[in-house]
């Protein structure tokens, strides 16, 4: 059992109490905002949201030790498991005249299994974007703190998934979150470009390496089609090497031909400098495939194919 003091106790307590807070009111209030467009917290330009992911995974292998072998997320065998429950709050920065609106941040909080996949010292707790935006013009923003990757075909919040589980590449491939600076340029609504400088792979506070570059470009087709490339390059040191040089390429595809349809394929490759685990003192690889067909049965119901 993890060591707790009764202060970080009771303060993780209170996020997931305003998260579920925040969940409830999504739900009931709000309905009651969208018709009063002229509302105080309208008229802030806050947005406020949250969810609760609960789940039950069972394994037909039956593991004597009630684990998934691989698995990041749904790692336990017939276990009831609070993955998150999330709060979000956020202003977008919009450019314009005014300073004010020039400015925008994003805080969210998770609470849950899920937080100690991605945060695995913060015992259930992390902030998983805390982040400040400034829109400079209409086409250029940066961005300044802790936010997610622009790496991946799935994402942290289960929500933004079409399954419950995450793939593969998803939690072995790529990292998870960053800390640094990031510039968005969106010269056009088919075409955006993101670059930054980061403390490498999920690294928060403390950083032990040279930073890390990101970069992305994400081209949409006509037709329904999206085509995103990205890279993360840096030093990530490890205890037994020393200084490594990680790189990883991730790319992804869509094509949504009908309303109803959709088909994604992610790809991933990577290579770090002197860390392979089969051929000791030479470099570690990794590839891999993921392809999803969606379906969407109605508004409420979608069916999807992972493999």
């Amino acid at each position: 059992m993890k060591n707790d003091s009764s202060c970080g106790f009771f303060v993780r307590r209170v996020i997931a109490a305003l998260a579920c807070l925040a969940w409830a009111t999504s739900i009931i209030l709000t309905p009651v905002w969208a018709q009063d467009d002229e509302g105080a917290f309208a008229k802030s330009g806050l947005k406020l949201s949250g969810f609760v992911d609960l789940s039950y995974t069972h394994n037909f292998n039956n593991p004597t030790d009630r684990k998934n072998p691989g698995r990041v997320f749904d790692d336990r065998d017939d276990d009831f498991t609070l993955h998150q429950t999330q709060l979000f709050l956020a202003r977008e920065a919009v450019a314009g005249s005014d300073p004010l609106s020039r400015a925008g941040f994003g805080l969210r909080l998770v609470f849950g299994r899920d937080a100690d996949a991605i945060a695995p010292t913060r015992d259930e707790f992390d902030f998983e974007e805390a982040y400040l935006a400034y829109a400079v013009n209409d086409k250029l923003q940066a961005t300044l703190g802790k936010y997610v990757t622009l790496l991946g075909a799935e994402v942290i919040d289960n929500t933004g998934n079409f399954n419950i589980s995450r793939s593969f590449l998803f939690g072995h491939a790529i990292p998870f979150t960053h800390t640094g600076l990031r510039l968005t340029y969106t010269p056009t609504d088919r075409f955006q470009m993101n670059i930054g400088v980061v403390n490498g792979w999920d690294n928060f506070s403390e950083d032990n390496n040279t930073k890390s570059l990101e970069w992305n470009a994400v081209l949409s087709l006509p037709g329904n089609i999206s085509w995103s490339h990205a890279i993360i390059y840096g030093d990530e040191p490890d205890a037994a090497v020393g200084d490594n040089q990680r790189l990883v390429y991730d790319s992804v595809f869509s094509i949504q031909p009908h309303d109803q349809w959709t088909f994604l394929i992610n790809f991933d490759y990577g290579i770090e400098q002197g860390t392979s685990v089969v051929n000791p003192g030479t470099d570690a690889e990794w590839v891999g495939v993921a392809g999803y067909i969606h379906y969407d049965a109605s508004d409420q119901l979608g069916l999807t194919v992972r493999g």
